[in-house]
């Protein structure tokens, strides 16, 4: 398990604001499912894409293996809304 949680903090990109890892495509992923199958629930998947990204912050202050800061928030929670647009947007194509 801790190869698996290991892989998927590896480092894609590193930038001023965002910071891409694989867990970052499996946020894309899951929000793009979400998108697909509740087009129109986007302000509840907003204020729970929301809530869910201060709760991995506060965690991830007292659980030892958790990295979380800032930056990774913004970017899970850009991400989030980016896989949501993109599976309302283009959800019906697939």
């Amino acid at each position: 398990m801790n190869e698996i949680r290991q892989f998927l903090a590896t480092r894609i990109y590193t930038g001023r604001y965002l910071l891409v890892d694989y867990w970052s495509i499996l946020h894309v992923t899951l929000f793009f499912f979400i998108g697909m199958n509740y087009p129109s629930q986007w302000l509840a998947v907003i204020v729970g894409s929301l809530a869910f990204e201060f709760v991995e912050n506060e965690v991830s202050k007292k659980v030892s293996f958790w990295r979380e800061n800032m930056r990774d928030t913004f970017t899970d929670f850009a991400l989030n809304f980016a896989g949501y647009w993109l599976g309302m947007r283009y959800g019906g194509i697939i």
